[in-house]
């Protein structure tokens, strides 16, 4: 079995963007936006073609899923057969991005990746995002004030520059944290 990759990241939807064009491009992918549903299970592919507004897409997901190949997309209708029927693809789970917060966004493989290829290629675009981010940031307890260092945020310069215009970080899950990035 593969090693497949797992990227927790704080990236903007600029970000996001910016890697949805160049990888689709350099790497010849395929490329599918899953939209948000907060009310059920329900699975919504659609699929980037030259037509497609990414900006659009992008705010009506909650993932984008990128492939070598065609995706199996034939009887779907939840996200789990979607990802059983995938399993060679790279996935990134969009985090939230409005005027005041940033949660944070997690490029990510399945464990039974197979494909070599998708594999090779996997890993070189999570050394990509390493290379392109910085670790570091307090973890800040909101109603004690405790702070509590973690070398493993990862975050983009566009994510600094939000943080200095008063964006507050925020965790995917729980609530009464927000964190103080480092290597400013």
């Amino acid at each position: 079995m593969l090693k497949g990759i797992n990227i927790p990241i704080y990236m903007t939807h600029k970000d996001i963007l910016y890697y949805i064009s160049s990888w689709s491009s350099n790497y010849n992918l395929n490329v599918g936006f899953i939209a948000k549903s907060k009310d059920s299970f329900t699975f919504n592919l659609q699929l980037l073609d030259k037509n497609s507004n990414i900006l659009e897409l992008l705010k009506e997901s909650s993932s984008v899923v990128f492939s070598i190949t065609e995706f199996k997309i034939i009887g779907i209708n939840r996200p789990h057969i979607f990802l059983e029927n995938n399993p060679n693809m790279l996935e990134l789970n969009i985090g939230e991005e409005t005027s005041e917060t940033l949660k944070e966004s997690w490029p990510h493989t399945l464990k039974i990746l197979e494909d070599e290829n998708a594999n090779m290629l996997w890993q070189k675009l999570g050394r990509v995002l390493k290379k392109d981010s910085q670790c570091g940031a307090f973890g800040v307890n909101e109603k004690n004030g405790i702070k509590i260092y973690n070398k493993q945020i990862r975050f983009t310069e566009d994510v600094i520059r939000l943080y200095k215009n008063n964006v507050k970080i925020l965790p995917t899950y729980g609530k009464g944290v927000h964190y103080e990035l480092t290597k400013l």
